[in-house]
């Protein structure tokens, strides 16, 4: 009986961690953000414009940070037309990898990690220093 007990309380522990974690939207899409990760309004960037390869586009990003970890979520998008599915491996170095139906491609920067995809013509690009926490930040 007791073993029953503690099992159940162990998966409503999972069941709501799993629940805490809080949505943001980053240009178009919808992310998740661990639970326990503030956001510092001081990195964010709404519509900077940039060109890549010539191509004009707008970058959007949130940074969250808990403790000594963090989170960044930028999103690029083109003005007109869709950024090239080549873009995901930019910061070259990695592999090729596959999230939540997603293929992209994971690499390391410092002692961050990066997985960036191409969505819908975007470059959406994820860096933290959890590489097993990148799965949960995706909304598919």
């Amino acid at each position: 009986m007791k073993r029953k007990m503690i099992f159940a309380l162990v998966i409503l522990a999972m069941f709501i961690g799993s629940v805490s974690a809080a949505e943001t939207i980053v240009g178009d899409y919808k992310f998740n953000i661990p639970d326990g990760y503030e956001q510092d309004h001081s990195q964010d960037i709404t519509s900077q414009k940039t060109d890549i390869n010539s191509m004009p586009c707008h970058v959007d990003s949130k940074t969250f940070s808990k403790y000594f970890q963090h989170v960044t979520i930028t999103v690029t998008s083109p003005d007109s037309g869709k950024l090239p599915d080549y873009m995901k491996s930019y910061y070259g170095g990695g592999h090729d990898s596959q999230l939540k139906g997603m293929d992209g491609y994971v690499s390391l920067d410092g002692r961050d990690y990066v997985y960036s995809y191409v969505h819908d013509g975007d470059w959406i690009v994820i860096k933290t220093d959890d590489l097993y926490g990148i799965e949960n930040i995706i909304v598919a």
